[in-house]
């Protein structure tokens, strides 16, 4: 809900951030503010982003909010193995009980 557009937003978010909240907005509104978009926006493009949020398992872009199906099928076709659910002690499957606690 902040308009990025302000001046002395940037500056507080800058300032809360640990920036010279001068240098960043200036920083921010000048040319290599600008550039350093630009070359973004071509990384992006060239990446095929194409949507916001986009994220990357391996080489396989899942472009805008999607359900966890999603990323999982994602993962696996990247090479994830699915590991077996915890069981109802909430242990990992190979550790079929919690460890004991040393007394005293």
């Amino acid at each position: 809900g902040l308009d990025l557009e302000d001046r002395s937003v940037l500056a507080g978010i800058a300032a809360a951030a640990g920036l010279d909240p001068e240098e960043a907005v200036a920083f921010a509104l000048g040319a290599e503010g600008a550039a350093r978009v630009d070359a973004r926006r071509e990384e992006a493009a060239n990446l095929g982003v194409t949507a916001i949020p986009t994220a990357f398992l391996g080489r396989i872009p899942i472009l805008g909010a999607q359900p966890y199906e999603v990323f999982s099928r994602a993962a696996e076709r990247a090479g994830a193995v699915p590991r077996p659910p915890p069981a109802a002690n909430g242990c990992p499957p190979e550790l079929p009980e919690a460890p004991a606690l040393p007394v005293g």
